[in-house]
């Protein structure tokens, strides 16, 4: 009779009490031959970034600040409006869409800085598994606007066009905030410059796919969902940095 070891599953005499070549205590239960463990299952990338932001909820805060934003501005727009039309009727017509125009691209400049700064927090978490703090993610984003200029005119471009396109401009305006948040990815971690780095973004979401399906196209759902794109942007920031680091 021999006595399997349950821990490396070398055959020891019958009346061992600890294995002769890892030195594992034995115990006096029916033999068996050894059957090594199941393999550990390992979690979705998409799966585990969610884990992450759940603990770490503190990354809602420029979220809210960019709700916050869009609410101002709203507010702004429907007091214009308000004022214009009973004080001149038809003819600040014209006038009120120049300056809903003239909201709509700063409230979408405005909203894209925020985005680079909560990339920033992503960025910093997923790599250093540091804090970076609202404020300070924001301050940071302010002092490189020159870097990230190019990405901000490009994205408020792209983002008007798409609003003129009816019943599904809040499709391709996710869409494009997705292209948006890989893009300032691809840049802080050094791979993208300029006008080029959405090239960049949208040539290494490619590779993602064909890398990690799943997660490109939870990321891809996610963000064309109107309010859940709003509460899971720092998800779709957390999730954009792992694939990039998946896809390097």
């Amino acid at each position: 009779m021999v006595k399997y070891c349950p821990q490396c599953g070398y055959p020891n005499p019958d009346d061992a009490s600890f294995c002769i070549k890892c030195g594992s205590p034995l115990f006096s239960q029916p033999n068996q031959p050894y059957s090594p463990p199941p393999p550990p299952t390992t979690q979705p990338l998409y799966s585990r970034m969610l884990n992450v932001y759940f603990s770490n909820l503190w990354l809602i805060i420029i979220p809210i600040i960019e709700l916050v934003v869009a609410l101002v501005f709203f507010a702004i727009d429907r007091a214009i409006m308000f004022y214009l039309f009973p004080t001149f009727g038809f003819y600040s017509f014209s006038v009120i869409i120049i300056v809903s125009i003239v909201i709509g691209l700063v409230e979408s400049a405005i909203f894209s800085a925020l985005i680079y700064a909560l990339d920033l927090q992503a960025n910093s978490l997923f790599l250093n598994n540091s804090r970076i703090e609202a404020g300070q993610a924001i301050n940071v984003t302010f002092s490189r606007l020159s870097t990230i200029l190019p990405i901000i005119l490009l994205y408020i471009v792209i983002n008007a066009l798409f609003s003129l396109v009816p019943f599904i401009s809040f499709i391709l305006s996710g869409l494009l905030t997705l292209l948006l948040i890989h893009a300032y990815t691809m840049q802080l971690l050094g791979r993208g410059q300029g006008f080029d780095t959405f090239t960049v973004a949208l040539d290494n979401l490619g590779k993602a796919y064909n890398v990690d399906s799943t997660s490109t196209i939870v990321m891809v759902i996610v963000m064309i969902i109107p309010f859940v794109n709003w509460l899971l942007s720092p998800y779709v920031t957390l999730l954009s940095n792992a694939l990039a680091a998946e896809t390097r």
